[in-house]
């Protein structure tokens, strides 16, 4: 069997296999918030005690450390990380960065582009890639695996033990649900930095948290030949004026009548779909509701107690974060490096 034919095999059956565990995601949602309730009130207690004199955090850092322990706490079934300066934190980082870096197309331009595969030879590619599967991450996930099935917690790890067999997949596939963490904090990411351009909007956002407290084939023009390699676009889906009116203006309005959940969107008809960014078809991202969950919870749980800000320089003057720039890690962006402020609010509804 070809190493293509054996990749597009594990491909299913990882599929066939998450989608079989997302009604475990209900089961762990208690681990789900209290991680995310830990990932918060740390994130604000480092704030407050140094962005006086730093002028502000770097949030990337937090919501990497959150989701790294809600995908320690769900899928393996141990603890997580308490600081960003743990090395098991700083480990599992390592390898997730090496791990985009290696699937971008500058490190994987032959895969893109046949024709420069002599380049792979050249810069070693393969063995690189190798090297980097045999000697970091497999020992990484090995050892993960081996604590889940130690540990007394449930997980999503034991859930897959339990019908790896009847779906013939192995614990290669296990490394699938690890793919999380940087899209998930990212996000985040790019919402804090994108909210302190926006305050009006944030105070909407702070509201709403209250208030729920409270109570071969041919397409159009196009032949496209069998074995053709179709890369989609995320962002220019996203921005497609014909699913969007002025998609390049920051118009939450337009969500404001609309209660489905991005779950439920990505599941609908494709003419009515919303959000393009965890993909569509068969390649759709299976882990839709469990990133929605923690993105959801966080933001929820920090707009209860705080508000966003920007960071402040040494003579009083607010530092914007910029969002019109980025920095390339390969499948994903990240906004480029900024500090926030974070402000306690003075009427918290619900002081846990």
């Amino acid at each position: 069997m070809t190493n293509e034919r054996t990749r597009a095999i594990n491909i299913k059956q990882t599929g066939t296999a998450l989608k079989r565990l997302s009604e475990s995601v209900d089961d762990l949602y208690h681990i789900l918030d209290r991680e995310t309730k830990f990932g918060v009130n740390l994130m604000l207690k480092d704030a407050l005690e140094v962005q006086d004199k730093e002028g502000g955090i770097d949030p990337l850092a937090y919501t990497r450390l959150t989701a790294m322990n809600i995908i320690l706490a769900t899928v393996f079934g141990i603890q997580g990380s308490l600081s960003v300066q743990d090395p098991l934190y700083k480990r599992v980082l390592h390898n997730l960065e090496q791990n985009s870096a290696f699937i971008s197309i500058g490190s994987d331009i032959s895969a893109y582009f046949p024709v420069l595969s002599f380049l792979d030879v050249i810069f070693r590619k393969e063995k690189k890639m190798r090297d980097f599967v045999e000697n970091d991450s497999k020992p990484l996930y090995r050892h993960l695996i081996q604590l889940a099935r130690q540990s007394e917690q449930p997980s999503l790890v034991k859930e897959l033990d339990s019908i790896k067999d009847s779906l013939n997949i192995d614990e290669q596939n296990m490394v699938t649900l690890t793919r999380g963490v940087d899209t998930i904090s990212l996000a985040m990411a790019w919402v804090f930095a994108i909210l302190c351009h926006y305050p009006k909007w944030q105070k909407r956002m702070l509201d709403e948290v209250d208030l729920f407290i409270q109570n071969y084939i041919i397409y159009k023009d196009y032949l496209i030949p069998k074995g053709t390699l179709l890369i989609g676009s995320a962002h220019a889906n996203n921005n497609d004026p014909h699913f969007f009116s002025e998609p390049e203006k920051f118009k939450p309005e337009r969500y404001l009548n609309d209660a489905k959940s991005i779950y439920a969107s990505s599941n609908g008809n494709i003419q009515s779909r919303e959000l393009f960014t965890f993909g569509w078809g068969r390649r759709i991202c299976p882990g839709i509701y469990m990133a929605e969950s923690e993105m959801f919870n966080c933001m929820t749980r920090l707009f209860q107690k705080c508000t966003i800000e920007p960071a402040l320089s040494s003579t009083g003057e607010t530092n914007i974060p910029d969002i019109d720039d980025c920095i390339d890690f390969g499948s994903i962006v990240s906004p480029v490096p900024y500090k926030i402020r974070l402000v306690e609010r003075n009427s918290v509804v619900i002081d846990e």
